[in-house]
């Protein structure tokens, strides 16, 4: 129980999972109180009482026990002594009381490494609690993996959840953050792949967690790109308008895939700027790593744009030293200046193409999306077509849902905004 309310549940709703599942371990109690909301102010007074009671009748024996005890250690006390050694009943007692004795000592080491115990089991279930909400996230009880006129309250109410308890997970062991947030998006990566029937209805939970979890966290936003995640999820959204949006289908019915809002906003915040590497990063060998290409080709982009920046301000130095050679040679040109022992040389005797000698910064770096150029021009067509902009006309499809729509917006504006 303690272990479980670490967690965050209360003590009612730890208590009733204990008591549901019937077992002590960890991992299936905490399943049960993840997947059941808890127990009724009635349900939990009557749990309550009910342990009142087992409680009260334990105390009772352990006091009729020893009532027991007492009753006869005074009886051998009034027996009279032997007049000689002790006999082979009593050296049975004596045994058995050393081996009390032993069984007490052991009693006490085990108390003292509780504490060890608990943490063990506390570490062992944060490795298998990723795995278990992974799990949660990729069951698919829904047949039509399609958005409704409702929408789809009720796994995005699941998910939030089981999100919100992975990142509760995350700041309570920043030394588990990586591991717990790179199993969400492994198991994001194997359905992505997947094509067992009921898996749009499993990638739309896992998008919609991996989004919620790289908005919390926008240090996570690399781990995505270093999983090589984005050009799956840019090939899923760009099928989707060219399968469904060309006239070639009919979408009458007014039913869109259940994951696609999900999908654009994890491509609009992965769209967002950042200053994501340095100059050392940009050097760095790359052989040997297991880093993805799309990793690299956002490095690039970035590498790019710090030299054009960098560049820039060169430039920029450049002119404000020639402006200020040209201002100073024109001072001393005059014929009511005085005259002066140490002279600045003139512009001619300067070459003013020559870099200054000193900069501020060696390198600016860039602040850029981690989403490759490549992906944001396929993005930006995907957008167009879906808003009904671009070669993909209206064809008598019916409007986007609100929930595509914004995101749809949201995507097309910070694509407009990212510098070519």
């Amino acid at each position: 129980r303690t272990i479980i309310t670490w967690m965050g549940f209360s003590r009612d709703h730890a208590l009733d999972a204990l008591e549901s599942v019937q077992s002590n371990r960890v991992e299936v109690a905490m399943e049960y109180a993840l997947t059941h909301p808890p127990p009724s102010p009635e349900t939990a007074a009557r749990r309550r009482t009910e342990r009142e009671q087992r409680a009260s009748q334990r105390a009772q024996a352990a006091a009729e026990a020893n009532d027991n005890n007492v009753e006869n250690n005074a009886a051998e006390e009034t027996a009279p002594a032997p007049a000689t050694g002790p006999t082979g009943e009593e050296a049975k007692d004596e045994d058995a009381t050393a081996m009390d004795v032993d069984d007490v000592t052991a009693e006490n080491d085990d108390s003292s490494n509780g504490d060890k115990e608990v943490t063990t089991a506390l570490k062992d279930w944060i490795d298998l609690s990723s795995k278990m909400c992974c799990n949660i996230l990729s069951t698919a009880p829904s047949p039509t993996p399609i958005i409704g006129p409702d929408g789809d309250a009720e796994s995005e109410a699941l998910t939030v959840v089981v999100t919100s308890f992975l990142l509760d997970l995350c700041h309570r062991y920043p030394e588990k953050r990586d591991a717990i947030i790179l199993a969400v998006l492994d198991q994001f990566t194997l359905k992505l792949a997947d094509n067992s029937e009921g898996r749009e209805f499993a990638v739309s939970k896992l998008s919609h967690s991996v989004v919620l979890i790289i908005k919390a966290l926008p240090k996570t936003r690399f781990l995505v790109l270093k999983r090589g995640l984005v050009s799956p999820v840019v090939s899923w959204v760009s099928s989707f308008v060219e399968q469904n949006l060309d006239g070639s289908k009919s979408s009458e019915d007014g039913l869109w895939p259940i994951w696609l809002p999900h999908f654009l906003l994890l491509l609009d915040i992965m769209a967002q700027p950042v200053v994501a590497f340095s100059k050392d990063e940009y050097d760095k060998p790359r052989e040997g790593d297991e880093l993805s290409a799309e990793y690299y080709d956002a490095m690039e982009d970035h590498k790019k744009q710090s030299d054009a920046t960098t560049k820039a301000m060169v430039d920029a130095f450049k002119a404000l030293g020639k402006a200020s050679l040209k201002i100073q040679a024109t001072r001393e040109e005059t014929p009511t200046s005085p005259p002066q022992q140490n002279s600045q040389p003139s512009t001619d005797s300067m070459d003013l193409d020559e870099p200054p000698d000193t900069l501020p910064v060696k390198s600016i770096p860039a602040y850029f999306p981690l989403l490759p150029l490549k992906c944001a021009d396929v993005c930006l067509k995907a957008c167009q077509g879906l808003l009904g902009c671009g070669n993909h006309g209206a064809h008598g499809r019916s409007f986007p849902p609100p929930g595509v729509l914004q995101a749809c917006l949201m995507l097309l504006l910070r694509l407009l905004r990212t510098p070519a």
